[in-house]
């Protein structure tokens, strides 16, 4: 259950929220409904968003660092600029959604659904993206250094340009 009052505040505009966040270390919005929310430039790093909807929601340059959205959905979302180092992304549903210049370094995306999404000039290093459906996902000029890609599926993506420095791709699939 999402806490009532950390969405009030949240809903009282972003310098609110962010100025409250410094003061609230556990954020929990587990289970809910944020589809098509403005949420750009707000402090979510560290928060607990597992099985969220976030569909069609604007994330651009929102921290969700550290943050933990298992099985979240993020389908359509606009994640421009967004950080989201080191976070949790483990089976999220990151389909066709809009990561352009993201920073997920060190994120974890085991099983994520990432499929049409745009990923171009994003910061992936370290990720792990075990599993992860990356199939005509948009990676052009993204920094792959050192991604675990092993298992992951990219029939037609687009790795134009991209850093693959030390990434270790599924066996049969190390690009040329």
């Amino acid at each position: 259950m999402a806490n009532v009052e950390h969405l009030q505040k949240l809903r009282m505009g972003i310098e609110s929220w962010n100025r409250m966040r410094e003061d609230v270390q556990n954020l929990l919005a587990r289970g809910y409904d944020l589809s098509g929310a403005d949420l750009s430039g707000v402090n979510l790093s560290e928060g607990i968003f597992w099985d969220t909807d976030f569909r069609g929601a604007d994330l651009t340059g929102t921290d969700l660092s550290g943050a933990r959205l298992q099985d979240a959905n993020l389908t359509g979302a606009n994640l421009a600029g967004a950080n989201l180092t080191e976070a949790n992304l483990n089976r999220a549903d990151l389909t066709g959604a809009n990561l352009t210049g993201a920073n997920f370094s060190y994120a974890h995306l085991i099983l994520a659904k990432l499929s049409e999404a745009h990923l171009a000039t994003a910061s992936l290093k370290g990720a792990v993206f075990f599993g992860a459906d990356l199939t005509g996902a948009n990676l052009a000029g993204a920094d792959l250094t050192e991604a675990d890609l092993r298992g992951a599926r990219l029939s037609g993506a687009d790795l134009t340009g991209a850093n693959l420095s030390g990434a270790r791709f599924p066996k049969g699939a190390e690009p040329t």
